[in-house]
């Protein structure tokens, strides 16, 4: 017995669950049909997953349709009349949302230190990995800021802010300063003396004058007399 028959024959043994939980942002045919995980037939899309805490219910005319639209055959297959997928939803409170966000937020604010961090409403996610973005102001700086929170799970996605206190450097140069411009591809090397357009922290981006060209060029600074440009 081939390996597309030996499928179609569990297929008809087990019978479809009634209910079936999502794990991804779309739903397959292996989750109506167990015993085709792993094969072709099984990863037939059958649309999008619901939301986290939702369900979605799937006619059989829809899974015989996405089949038909696949190529395939569903002769031999045990389709249910219908099945419900749900998916599952995780509620995470304010703590629980400041603790998953917090390397993010102080990644995004950095060179600055953030001294508290503050949620205030809960966050439901759907299961599985979760990738948090976080958007802060261009340039911070001392006090109070709001950050932007955006919570991850696969496609979907939830949006919520913080609000966080803040403790930034000095800047290291300041318009009219007069800076090293270094300028680096590969193992080569070059530098031009220049003058600084605004001001900026260690690690801050600012434009620069280069005094031989008179060209203004954008770089990070990286101490109070240099300021380096990429390729």
């Amino acid at each position: 017995m081939n390996v597309r028959a030996l499928l179609f024959c569990l297929a008809i043994v087990l019978s479809a669950p009634a209910l079936a939980a999502a794990q991804e942002d779309r739903v397959h045919l292996s989750e109506i049909v167990p015993a085709l995980a792993g094969s072709d037939f099984g990863a037939i899309d059958l649309g999008a997953a619901p939301a986290p805490g939702t369900s979605r219910t799937i006619r059989r005319a829809e899974i015989l349709a996405a089949i038909t639209a696949s190529g395939h055959s569903a002769d031999g297959l045990a389709i249910p009349r219908q099945a419900r997928i749900e998916r599952r939803a995780i509620t995470l409170s304010p703590v629980q949302v400041q603790e998953r966000v917090r390397d993010a937020v102080e990644a995004a604010l950095a060179p600055c230190q953030v001294d508290s961090l503050v949620v205030t409403t809960s966050a439901t996610i759907g299961e599985g990995p979760l990738d948090v973005r976080a958007t802060g102001p261009a340039r911070p700086v001392d006090g109070a800021a709001i950050v932007m929170l955006d919570l991850r799970t696969g496609a979907l996605a939830t949006h919520l802010s913080a609000r966080v206190d803040l403790t930034c450097p000095e800047a290291v140069v300041r318009s009219g300063s007069h800076v090293t411009v270094v300028a680096r591809s590969g193992a080569v090397r070059a530098s031009a003396p220049g003058v600084v357009r605004g001001e900026g922290r260690v690690g801050d981006v600012v434009h620069v004058r280069v005094d031989t060209t008179g060209a203004l060029v954008e770089g990070r600074v990286v101490d109070a007399s240099t300021v380096e440009i990429g390729p």
